[in-house]
């Protein structure tokens, strides 16, 4: 957690865990051997339709963070992505779609 990242309560603001969740893609992305790049490149691309958060407790300045990324479901067109964020392996939120 960077100090930017926190609001007047010393905790962070909402809005930075989508950004943290983005980064977290890409980089499990490169662990799989994949970019962003090179899928463009070859005529895949993807986009954020949907986003839910879940809260449990607020991260706040100076606590290390971990963010665990998991495949959900793969359709034809689409498909989910799990995230949640570690403090000390307990989840602090999870951002999982919505389901049907």
């Amino acid at each position: 957690m960077r100090y930017y990242e926190a609001d007047q309560q010393g905790v962070v603001f909402n809005a930075w865990y989508l950004a943290w969740f983005d980064e977290a893609f890409t980089n499990f992305l490169r662990y799989k051997g994949l970019s962003i790049s090179e899928l463009v490149n070859h005529g895949i691309d993807f986009q954020l339709v949907h986003s839910e958060i879940d809260w449990i407790s607020g991260v706040r300045f100076g606590e290390d963070v971990s963010i665990a990324v998991e495949p959900g479901r793969m359709g034809t067109t689409s498909f989910d992505v799990h995230y949640t964020v570690l403090r000390d392996d307990v989840a602090t939120c999870r951002r999982q779609p919505m389901t049907d």
